[in-house]
C-alpha cells in the first residue's frame, strides 16, 4: 500500500490482523479498515484494545476474535474460527 493510497482501495477484502489490540497491530487494523477492508481483529487478552483499534470501521466490516497464540494449535483454530465467522457474515 502506498502512502498516496486512500479510502476504498481495499473494498471487498477481508484481512485478519493478529495482535490488533496494541502497537503495530492496532495501527494496521485501523489503517486497513480506513482503506475499505473488512477487518478481523485478533486479540489475546485485551479485547478493549482490539475494539478501539477497529472503532472507526463500520460494524458490518469488523470482527473481534480471541486466541492465545502461545497455546498449541491456537493459530490453526484462530484461522478456522475467523474463516467460519467471516463466511457466516457473508464476507
Amino acid at each position: 500500500m502506498s502512502a498516496a493510497a486512500g479510502p476504498g482501495e481495499l473494498d471487498g477484502r477481508t484481512i485478519l490482523v493478529t495482535g490488533a489490540s496494541g502497537g503495530i497491530g492496532s495501527v494496521t487494523a485501523a489503517v486497513l479498515g480506513a482503506r475499505g477492508a473488512s477487518v478481523i481483529a485478533h486479540f489475546c487478552g485485551n479485547r478493549d484494545g482490539a475494539k478501539a483499534a477497529v472503532s472507526g470501521v463500520a460494524e458490518d466490516r469488523r470482527l473481534l476474535v480471541q486466541a492465545d497464540l502461545e497455546e498449541p494449535g491456537a493459530a490453526r483454530r484462530l484461522f478456522a474460527d475467523a474463516d467460519r465467522i467471516a463466511e457466516l457474515r457473508g464476507r
